[in-house]
């Protein structure tokens, strides 16, 4: 947990705007046995945890909209969830 944190710490000084993660916040649950030591970890470690990883990004990370890309005007047409359609590969 702490090494995912430390590259969030990184990459948002570098400019990055969020993350995704999955196994950094539930890997350790299911390696747990049973579903309540699952359900326990997940609730006693993975949830404060992705907590502390929403409080970094709300301090740290860039907002999508500033990033140089955008300012540039390079923007998603259009930019609602149509986009998709227009784009080969997302499907839809």
């Amino acid at each position: 947990m702490t090494e995912f944190r430390r590259v969030l710490h990184y990459a948002y000084g570098a400019g990055a705007s969020g993350y995704l993660a999955g196994r950094a916040i539930w890997l350790e649950a299911f390696q747990r046995s049973g579903l309540d030591g699952i359900r326990d970890e997940l609730r006693g470690a993975a949830v404060p945890y992705m907590r502390e990883l929403n409080e970094l990004t709300g301090a740290m990370a860039r907002p999508w909209h500033t990033h140089r890309a955008t300012a540039r005007g390079r923007r998603i047409e259009p930019a609602d969830s149509t986009f998709r359609h227009v784009y080969a590969g997302f499907g839809g």
